[in-house]
């Protein structure tokens, strides 16, 4: 009996540690922004819009369809080759992801870049508008994002604000890997190819 117990409290306490770094992580990124605005309202310029959200439908069987690519190409062995397209992208962001503070994300891949808009949630009645350009690259088998620009409510934000946000973005990706080691991540036109191994 002692052994079951010291068991689940072992499981009870790595859950709230778990929920705990979650907490922090969401709370670090909203100080960072908080101090990007503050800086950028100082120091930035104003942003122009990104213009790719129009073209996008959000649908049910976009998400559907790039889960089960992802499931096909993970069950038939080692090597793993995915495109994912802008409107799987932004369907899966929006319909199977909610639990982000990110609402009505937009998704765009173009030439060497990811773009990224949406509504950044702060509380229950404020929001930032968000909008990023971001490269990917992949270091050790992970993906590591770069922000290009990213500009909040409209003005950009200044290069240490830009690296503030990025580090949470890349601890996340690191936090969500499955065993899976990425050998290259590439946005083309409307697309991201994803290559990799399984471990």
């Amino acid at each position: 009996m002692p052994l079951f117990v010291s068991t689940a409290s072992h499981v009870t306490r790595n859950h709230q540690m778990s929920q705990g770094k979650r907490l922090r992580r969401r709370w670090l990124l909203v100080l960072a922004l908080l101090l990007a605005i503050l800086a950028g309202c100082k120091t930035g310029t104003p942003a122009g819009t990104f213009g790719c959200a129009d073209q996008i439908v959000i649908s049910e069987e976009a998400a559907t369809s790039v889960e089960a690519r992802v499931r096909q190409a993970i069950d038939n062995g080692d090597s793993v080759s995915i495109v994912v397209t802008n409107e799987e992208a932004t369907s899966y962001l929006r319909l199977r992801q909610q639990f982000l503070p990110l609402r009505d994300a937009v998704i765009c891949f173009k030439a060497n870049e990811i773009r990224l808009e949406g509504l950044f949630a702060l509380s229950e009645k404020t929001e930032l508008q968000i909008q990023a350009n971001l490269t990917a690259s992949v270091q050790d088998g992970l993906v590591q994002v770069e922000a290009q620009d990213i500009a909040v409510n409209g003005i950009n934000l200044p290069g240490w604000a830009r690296n503030t946000i990025e580090k949470p973005i890349n601890d996340a990706l690191a936090d969500v890997r499955p065993n899976f080691r990425v050998d290259e991540i590439s946005p083309s036109e409307g697309s991201l190819l994803i290559e990799g191994e399984m471990e």
